[in-house]
């Protein structure tokens, strides 16, 4: 029998994964060297921003992707941010800004976001794609255009406004279309996740460039060749990073199409701390790039769902399969397929849950209820919406008689309705959504818990004084919680 490895080489194992881990902890609570250089403004002054994107309407303003062009870093590279203009409604002179725009006026800067007022700015240039430097965001600004276009074919053929929108998130990752209505149906139903591309929508591209180079599976590939085999790689991989170019380049994409390069690498040793380590590589290569990123919570929520999955989805496989006795049918039945795509459904789910807890509660301060009920139609909605969508794009871009282009179209229009209205219906159910007050030290003590807790069920049958121990300390940090919640509740 397989006993469990020792809690000393269970962390010599995964000490790439715990050392980020630390390394999260510890940078919420200690500011470090990379942190924006405007943090500490408080008044307002002059800059001069490039906007690389076009603006994503809010409440009392519209959010533009940007660039402030009179800051220089240590390493002589632009700083990025995120511009809020307030339009000038009583004014009729200045035009909606757009991607391109060289914009003077005067804005108050603070942790990467600034927000400026359109009276007290101008236009003072526009910069065409081959004018911009690569510092400046040349692919970021080539990105925008593309995804202009495919949303342009989309268009001419789909009505439904809201669908329209929720195509674009869901393909494109572009939510600036989503209304309030929707964006909190969403959040509410526990779906946000699905409207940031991630490993999904990249599995989702890599799917269909392999069905395309097998022909549906009629090709047979030998892959005993080792060039033919690297050939196929290669043009999986440069599919999955063009998808990642299309959509933006989020951290959420970046880690996926990250983690898909890096799969050849101990593609056989599923049970190995390899499947960790190149999750920890792709956070290495992403903070590497842009070291702030650990601060957003799009890269904290993607690394952690992942982790959460990784770790929970084959730990729980196991107890299923060998101590209950569930879901180990060698009857190839069209019932048995279900009750697995169905069991995996629901870990999966409530393993992300798990890993985005802590998060979700100190960003949003809300938790769905039925995120699990949520997931498990909405994420094959979503599959069969990014695989009908794409298909439907190619085929709206080549010559094909237009019956064709409008049965696609509307199809992947069908779906994103049937989508909407399913996200709507669990958004209206009773205690659809509880609320909550965290701080970062509330965060901290609860991450400590479900790490104790995990370690107390892991080591449950193998080393019962760990197991306890373990056990005891989540009952103390549980407790050290309650009171603390108490503290802060207004």
């Amino acid at each position: 029998m397989n006993y469990p490895m020792s809690i000393s080489e269970l962390m010599r194992r995964h000490v790439p994964i715990v050392a980020l881990l630390v390394w999260v902890i510890l940078s919420q609570l200690i500011p470090i060297p990379w942190s924006p250089r405007h943090s500490t403004d408080t008044d307002a002054a002059y800059h001069t921003i490039l906007l690389l994107s076009e603006g994503e309407r809010k409440s009392q303003s519209v959010a533009y992707e940007a660039v402030l062009l009179d800051s220089i870093s240590a390493w002589q590279r632009k700083e990025r941010l995120i511009a809020y203009i307030v339009p000038s409604y009583d004014s009729v002179s200045s035009r909606p800004y757009i991607a391109g725009d060289v914009v003077v006026g005067k804005m108050l800067i603070n942790n990467g976001r600034g927000v400026m007022r359109q009276w007290e700015s101008g236009v003072a240039e526009h910069l065409r794609g081959q004018d911009i430097s690569l510092t400046s965001g040349k692919l970021t600004y080539y990105s925008i255009r593309c995804r202009q276009a495919i949303e342009t074919l989309f268009e001419r053929y789909i009505n439904d406004k809201q669908a329209l929108a929720l195509i674009d998130a869901l393909l494109l990752g572009d939510k600036r279309h989503l209304i309030a209505e929707q964006r909190y149906a969403f959040s509410d139903a526990g779906a946000m996740h699905v409207l940031a591309v991630s490993g999904l929508h990249v599995g989702v591209v890599r799917d269909v460039i392999i069905f395309i180079l097998t022909l549906g599976g009629l090709l047979f590939i030998p892959w005993e060749k080792k060039r033919l085999r690297a050939a196929h790689r290669i043009v999986i991989i440069a599919g999955v990073w063009t998808y990642a170019f299309l959509t933006g380049m989020s951290v959420s994409v970046m880690r996926s199409a990250l983690m898909f390069s890096l799969m050849p690498i101990g593609r056989h040793q599923t049970d190995s701390p390899i499947k960790y380590n190149r999750l920890d590589a792709a956070a290495f290569i992403i903070l590497f790039i842009n070291p702030n990123a650990l601060f957003s919570p799009s890269f904290l929520l993607s690394f952690s769902a992942v982790s959460a999955i990784m770790y929970y989805v084959p730990e729980w496989e196991k107890i299923i399969t060998h101590h209950l006795s569930i879901g180990h049918r060698k009857t190839n039945t069209i019932y048995a397929h279900f009750t697995n795509l169905l069991k995996d459904g629901i870990l999966v789910s409530i393993a992300a849950q798990i890993g985005v807890l802590p998060w979700t509660l100190f960003f949003f301060g809300q938790v769905s209820n039925y995120f699990a009920l949520t997931n498990l139609i909405v994420i094959p909605l979503t599959w069969l919406i990014v695989v009908i969508s794409l298909s439907a794009a190619v085929t709206a871009a080549l010559p094909v008689p237009e019956v064709i282009k409008s049965f696609m179209m509307s199809g992947s229009e069908n779906l994103a309705c049937l989508m909407n209205k399913y996200v709507h219906t669990i958004q209206h159910l009773p205690g659809a959504t509880s609320f909550f007050t965290f701080d970062i030290e509330l965060t901290v003590l609860l991450i400590i818990f479900i790490v104790m807790l995990s370690i107390s069920t892991h080591y449950f049958l193998s080393n019962r004084k760990l197991a306890l121990v373990a056990f005891l300390t989540s009952i103390v940090i549980g407790a050290a919680m309650i009171i603390h919640y108490s503290h802060i509740l207004p």
